[in-house]
């Protein structure tokens, strides 16, 4: 996947994370804080597979081997059980192929309601787009008590230069009545 793509698909990432949080509050009448994490990667797969991408939620290491069609007798399926051990990804999506044989560009996506470790949260989606060939991109999508303008997003971007940062706002509010935003910070395997 090229840089245009990797920003295209994660613009529509965080926009389905960011209306699937108006939606929750819109209909439940709680306040973002009381929102299960799992809302996120529910509507973002509902998103995805509007697009005909094979989607998969909470993907181990035996079911992300086999749908890119690696076995676990290899060396990459020995390394990629080794990184997520009994763990899983939030969400797992595959380009799009004309036959199963075909390599298929890999994305990992995480979800994060609040909290986000730069160094914990990446270092498992860089192990693993190091692991698998072709892989697309990793991706941390991250729900935060900010504005998408906020100066958090711009430090990072600084810090991590080869980041690709979008961040969306959302119309619900926290329980204090502050802004919320949804951040999608991605890196392509090359940057990781």
């Amino acid at each position: 996947m090229n840089r245009d793509e990797v920003i295209k698909l994660l613009c529509l990432i965080c926009e389905a994370a960011a209306e699937a949080i108006d939606n929750y509050v819109n209909i439940s009448g709680e306040k973002v804080d009381q929102m299960p994490e799992y809302v996120m990667p529910t509507s973002v797969f509902r998103a995805l597979s509007d697009l005909s991408r094979p989607v998969i939620l909470e993907a181990n290491a035996i079911t992300i081997l086999e749908r890119i069609g690696i076995t676990m007798d290899t060396d990459t399926g020995h390394k990629v059980r080794k990184i997520l051990k009994s763990g899983k990804i939030d969400l797992v999506t595959l380009s799009p192929v004309a036959n199963e044989q075909d390599r298929r560009a890999v994305v990992f996506i995480e979800f994060k309601k609040w909290y986000f470790d730069e160094n914990n949260n990446f270092i498992r989606l860089a192990a693993l787009l190091s692991s698998i060939p072709g892989a697309g991109f990793g991706a941390c999508v991250i729900m935060r008590d900010t504005k998408a303008d906020d100066r958090w997003h711009a430090d990072i971007g600084n810090r991590l230069p080869s980041l690709i940062v979008v961040a969306k706002n959302v119309t619900a509010r926290t329980r204090e009545n502050k802004p919320c935003c949804v951040v999608g910070l991605a890196a392509l395997p090359s940057a990781m």
